[in-house]
């Protein structure tokens, strides 16, 4: 019985593990799809800022938020690669310690909650720097992303 109890709760872990310990494959279509979709998303940034005709203050506030997200993108992706490791380390042994890659799991998660609200506070006073017209263009640039998603959203589960 107390068996029984234990494997849910090293199910939950492992599953979060799953697609990070995956090994490296060929690429493929969703590859290819992943780097379209970052081509085209970095194209609606660039068109955003276009838009947005800023300063050079806010030009330089937009290039800082911008550095972080992607210093931050790169350490998530080291950080998914050393719990991968960690994790196969582990299950190389007879007795694995979950314990340990649980405590692993937990500081990167708060490591990148910290760097998020980092970015977060960079742009909400990004946002506060803009004048009226600025925010009706983020203003419109969220709406219509929000309505792409509820598209894509209904596109996916209809198809289900």
């Amino acid at each position: 019985m107390k068996r029984l109890m234990i494997i849910p709760a090293i199910a939950a872990l492992l599953s979060a593990s799953v697609a990070i310990a995956a090994p490296d494959r060929p690429e493929t279509h969703a590859v290819k799809s992943a780097e379209h979709h970052a081509q085209h998303h970095g194209e609606r940034w660039a068109k955003l800022k276009a838009d947005l005709k800023l300063n050079d203050a806010q030009d330089l506030a937009w290039q800082q938020i911008a550095d972080k997200s992607a210093a931050l993108h790169k350490e998530r992706r080291a950080d998914r690669k050393q719990f991968s490791e960690a994790l196969k380390q582990e299950l190389a042994k007879p007795e694995p310690d979950f314990g340990r890659v649980a405590q692993l799991r937990q500081q990167m998660e708060e490591k990148g909650l910290q760097a998020r609200n980092e970015i977060r506070d960079m742009q909400l006073g990004f946002y506060t720097s803009l004048n009226l017209e600025q925010k009706a263009i983020i203003k419109d640039a969220l709406q219509g992303h929000i309505a792409r998603m509820e598209k894509w959203r209904e596109k996916k589960h209809s198809a289900s």
